[in-house]
């Protein structure tokens, strides 16, 4: 079982200190929205937070084109 510490998450993006933008790059959204969506959800949530709080968060979605509905409030670059 993989663990799924959310609070480590968000404390470690919550953490960053250089102030500089941040990216994360999601590969393999697909797979997991199919084994587990409410970690998708959770995810999320995580990155919407932190992304609103600090502005430096880019999140990535390589799928993104696949999952339309899901990522629709997202901004797209």
């Amino acid at each position: 079982m993989i663990d799924r510490n959310w609070d480590a998450l968000a404390d470690s993006l919550s953490d960053r200190s250089t102030g500089e933008p941040e990216v994360v790059l999601w590969d393999g959204l697909r797979e997991l929205l199919g084994h587990d969506h409410e970690t998708v959800d959770v995810a999320f949530q995580i990155f919407a937070e932190d992304a609103s709080e600090s502005g430096q968060l880019r999140v990535f979605l390589r799928e993104a084109n696949d999952v339309p509905d899901l990522v629709s409030a997202v901004p797209v670059v």
